[in-house]
Protein backbone atom coordinates (compact mmCIF):
# COMPACT_ATOMS: atom_id res chain seq x y z
CA UNK A 1 0.00 0.00 0.00
CA UNK A 2 1.41 3.35 -1.02
CA UNK A 3 0.80 6.31 1.23
CA UNK A 4 0.56 9.29 -1.04
CA UNK A 5 -0.47 12.85 -0.49
CA UNK A 6 -1.46 15.50 -2.99
CA UNK A 7 -1.01 19.24 -2.61
CA UNK A 8 -3.41 22.03 -3.52
CA UNK A 9 -2.06 25.58 -3.34
CA UNK A 10 -4.22 28.69 -3.28
CA UNK A 11 -3.07 32.33 -3.24
CA UNK A 12 -6.25 34.23 -2.37
CA UNK A 13 -6.69 37.93 -2.98
CA UNK A 14 -9.83 39.55 -1.60
CA UNK A 15 -10.36 42.89 -3.33
CA UNK A 16 -6.69 42.96 -4.31
CA UNK A 17 -5.52 42.37 -0.73
CA UNK A 18 -3.96 39.08 0.35
CA UNK A 19 -6.30 37.34 2.76
CA UNK A 20 -5.30 33.89 4.05
CA UNK A 21 -8.05 31.34 4.62
CA UNK A 22 -8.46 30.35 8.27
CA UNK A 23 -9.72 26.91 7.20
CA UNK A 24 -10.25 24.98 3.96
CA UNK A 25 -13.14 26.71 2.14
CA UNK A 26 -16.02 24.33 1.42
CA UNK A 27 -15.86 25.05 -2.30
CA UNK A 28 -12.41 23.41 -2.45
CA UNK A 29 -13.33 20.21 -0.57
CA UNK A 30 -14.69 18.40 -3.68
CA UNK A 31 -11.56 19.39 -5.62
CA UNK A 32 -9.28 17.98 -2.92
CA UNK A 33 -11.33 14.79 -2.61
CA UNK A 34 -11.34 14.17 -6.38
CA UNK A 35 -7.58 14.77 -6.55
CA UNK A 36 -7.10 12.13 -3.87
CA UNK A 37 -9.45 9.77 -5.73
CA UNK A 38 -7.60 10.25 -9.03
CA UNK A 39 -4.18 9.65 -7.51
CA UNK A 40 -5.17 7.07 -4.88
CA UNK A 41 -3.86 9.43 -2.18
CA UNK A 42 -4.89 9.28 1.46
CA UNK A 43 -4.37 12.97 2.25
CA UNK A 44 -4.21 16.40 0.67
CA UNK A 45 -2.05 19.22 1.95
CA UNK A 46 -4.10 22.34 1.31
CA UNK A 47 -1.73 25.31 1.27
CA UNK A 48 -2.97 28.87 1.52
CA UNK A 49 -0.17 31.29 0.67
CA UNK A 50 -0.14 35.06 0.94
CA UNK A 51 2.80 37.45 1.35
CA UNK A 52 1.61 37.95 4.95
CA UNK A 53 1.24 34.35 6.07
CA UNK A 54 1.10 30.73 4.96
CA UNK A 55 -1.32 28.17 6.37
CA UNK A 56 -1.15 24.44 5.66
CA UNK A 57 -4.15 22.24 6.38
CA UNK A 58 -4.40 18.47 6.16
CA UNK A 59 -7.51 17.16 4.39
CA UNK A 60 -8.16 13.45 4.86
CA UNK A 61 -9.69 11.30 2.15
CA UNK A 62 -13.36 10.41 2.58
CA UNK A 63 -14.39 7.49 0.38
CA UNK A 64 -18.03 8.08 1.33
CA UNK A 65 -17.84 11.72 0.20
CA UNK A 66 -16.11 10.67 -3.04
CA UNK A 67 -18.76 8.01 -3.80
CA UNK A 68 -21.59 10.47 -3.19
CA UNK A 69 -19.90 13.15 -5.29
CA UNK A 70 -19.26 10.77 -8.19
CA UNK A 71 -22.87 9.51 -8.06
CA UNK A 72 -24.10 13.09 -8.17
CA UNK A 73 -21.82 13.99 -11.08
CA UNK A 74 -23.00 10.95 -13.05
CA UNK A 75 -26.63 11.96 -12.53
CA UNK A 76 -26.31 15.47 -14.00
Amino acid sequence: VLFRSVMEIKCPLMGGNPFPYRKVPLLYVPQCQLEMCATNAKTCHFVCWTPRRTYIYLVKRSDKFIQELLAHLKSV
